[in-house]
């Protein structure tokens, strides 16, 4: 069986190409029924965010001529159940849209569940995130839009960029997570729709786990991924 990923934890490119035609192929699919199970957590839950590491983050924003880290949607096959899941991987490209990285794979997700009761962030991320909680079933429809099934969003540099600036320490141990909303709005043809949307902010789960206490989100900004694929490459 040919590897999905390397050791440092990045998607060889003709997988990439296969496990996001998988992506587009599934939800094409307007009458999918398993949509709900892309997005399992494996804890019995859904999932809420992918966690990649600060080296990470400033691996993709340190390639020279980086003008946008774009987030591309896969669904990758589970190897214990044999079902798809959701995953997006990131990358650097440059103003004439040229990668300028490999594919980057989120973090294995941690052996602990989520702390109960996490806050959500107040306004609009609030509400995109209780959405996507909430929303019962997941369909196909949520990740569609007039120009087609979305592919993936577009982050400006700074989107990323951002989060680094920080002196929490240990430095090495902070961590960037793309949260999972749900954007609700009325079409021009009057038409109730929710779309699916990507936040991402900085977490600091060694300040979380020191103290024993939940982390005030009011230090870690949310940022929208405001630029959907397609229309833009």
């Amino acid at each position: 069986m040919q590897k999905s990923t390397t050791a440092e934890g990045t998607l060889a490119p003709a997988l990439f190409d296969e496990y996001a035609a998988q992506w587009h192929s599934k939800i094409s699919d307007l009458g999918n029924p398993d949509v709900t199970n892309y997005f399992a957590n494996g804890t019995g839950g859904r999932l809420t965010y992918l966690t990649f590491s600060i080296q990470r983050v400033a691996e993709l924003v340190s390639a020279v001529g980086v003008k946008y880290i774009k987030a591309r949607f896969v669904l990758m096959p589970d190897a214990s159940s044999g079902q798809y899941r959701f995953s997006l991987v990131l990358f650097a490209a440059d103003q004439e849209d040229r990668r300028l990285t490999a594919y980057y794979l989120p973090d294995a997700p941690q052996d602990a569940p989520p702390t109960v009761g996490e806050p959500l962030p107040g306004g609009l991320a609030g509400l995109w995130q209780a959405a996507w909680a909430e929303a019962s079933p997941l369909t196909s429809a949520m990740f569609t839009t007039s120009y087609g099934v979305l592919k993936g969003y577009n982050f400006d540099l700074k989107d990323f960029l951002t989060p680094l600036f920080t002196n929490d320490q240990p430095y090495d141990k902070q961590q960037v997570r793309v949260g999972m909303g749900l954007h609700s709005y009325i079409t021009p043809d009057d038409q109730y729709t929710q779309t699916f949307g990507l936040m991402v902010r900085r977490f600091d789960p060694t300040g979380q786990e020191s103290s024993g206490k939940l982390q005030s989100v009011a230090d870690f900004e949310f940022f929208d991924l405001s630029t959907p694929c397609p229309p833009v490459i």
